[in-house]
């Protein structure tokens, strides 16, 4: 997050107040490895956080830009990723938080195994080999198929086809009648 927020040039004020915390999110993460309290869904809570924000320096860095190029696809297709990571970790937070299984097919799962539906799901092969115990599962395995299908047919579909052309910025001025 702190290499993707440099290269997204934002203000070394916001650089700073996201270290501390990333910081202090760390020692969290870390003092429950190595003290055993029952937190296991406090790293992908934190991945789950970091996946929300890292989109928004993406895209705010993207639409600086004037002219669609494949730096741009690029851009959109890293948010596509970081969706997907998203969802792997708010199972993963799921998973953790809760007595029962997330998977019906598995008791213990790893992380591997959140990550692997996540992308099933959000690409919809829907191999099945994996699926959600609990409705709350099943709902978001049905959001982010939704979410990863209309990100893809339109907004990644419409910068590809549109590769080279050059966006208006700001909004047109009416001509005078």
């Amino acid at each position: 997050l702190i290499v993707l927020l440099g290269a997204s040039a934002v203000a070394r004020s916001t650089l700073r107040v996201v270290s501390g915390v990333l910081a202090v999110a760390m020692l969290a993460v870390l003092t429950g490895a190595v003290v055993d309290n029952g937190s296991h869904w406090l790293k992908p809570a934190i991945a789950s956080v970091i996946a929300v924000i890292a989109p928004y320096f993406v895209m705010r860095r993207l639409f600086s830009r004037t002219t669609i190029d494949s730096a741009m696809v690029y851009g959109a297709l890293c948010v596509y990723l970081l969706a997907g990571i998203f969802f792997a970790s708010v199972y993963a937070v799921i998973d953790g938080a809760t007595t029962a299984p997330f998977f019906a097919q598995i008791e213990q799962a790893r992380g591997v195994d959140f990550v692997y539906f996540s992308f099933v799901t959000l690409a919809t092969l829907g191999y099945g080999d994996l699926t959600p115990r609990g409705d709350l599962g099943r709902m978001l395995a049905v959001t982010e198929t939704l979410l990863g299908q209309l990100y893809l047919v339109g907004t990644v579909a419409m910068l590809v086809s549109n590769l080279g052309k050059t966006r208006q910025m700001g909004r047109k001025e009416r001509p005078d009648v």
